[in-house]
């Protein structure tokens, strides 16, 4: 997930992001905003789709960097996929703390906005799909990530929790080391490259939770 919203999550559920201590906390964030660079423009990220009151609903986490006014004329983008969609008018509703997903975990419920559409391609969408304007987010199928060297790095294959709602698998490839300078010195990260199965957007500076057998380790997406 991008700076912000990890940063808004974190606000949100009083510190409570899965698999993230206080003190790992800021120095994720460094690293998020040492590597963040300009990217996909996008409102938020799918949960779900439903039939409500006739009327065909998608439930999204509004973790992006625009707003928008309706109706917008938006694409769905991720798993190889760029679905035009056109957002009709929107409303707020508050999920109550399930075990779904980690990001349903979260303590306190997270706020998700219900998105009336008029084209929905009901099964085609699925969640972690994001909400950009136009043309906008680069889908790729491997990136560079960057993990503190005593947190631990995953080795070949791990499990990768996309904005804590998509779970996907991945395969690692460990590509050396390299150091940064951070507000605290000199900080030695691990390199690793991560491989999707299918193309996903995934900007620079982008925070990742990644799980290899019993391991869970937060990393930065470098390149």
């Amino acid at each position: 997930m991008t700076p912000e919203a990890l940063e808004k999550l974190w606000v949100k559920s009083n510190g409570r992001v899965p698999h993230l201590t206080a003190e790992e906390y800021p120095r994720l964030m460094g690293l998020a905003r040492h590597f963040q660079r300009p990217g996909a423009r996008f409102w938020g990220i799918v949960d779900e789709w439903k039939r409500f009151r006739e009327h065909d609903v998608v439930h999204c986490f509004n973790f992006g960097n625009v707003s928008v006014k309706y109706p917008w004329h938006a694409e769905a983008v991720n798993f190889g996929q760029r679905l035009p969609i056109q957002i009709t008018q929107a409303g707020t509703v508050r999920l109550q703390k399930t075990f779904r997903t980690l990001l349903h975990q979260v303590d306190t419920p997270f706020l998700v906005f219900g998105y009336e559409a008029s084209n929905l391609i009901e099964e085609r969408l699925q969640r972690g799909f994001v909400l950009t304007e136009p043309d906008s987010g680069r889908m790729v199928t491997e990136r560079q990530i960057v993990v503190p060297t005593d947190w631990g790095v995953p080795q070949k294959e791990a499990v990768c929790f996309y904005f804590l709602l998509k779970r996907m698998r991945v395969l690692v490839e460990p590509i050396g080391s390299m150091t940064v300078s951070g507000e605290n010195g000199v900080v030695r990260l691990e390199r690793i490259r991560l491989r999707f199965d299918e193309p996903m957007v995934l900007d620079p500076g982008w925070a990742m939770l990644l799980l290899e057998g019993n391991h869970w380790s937060w990393g930065v997406v470098a390149e």
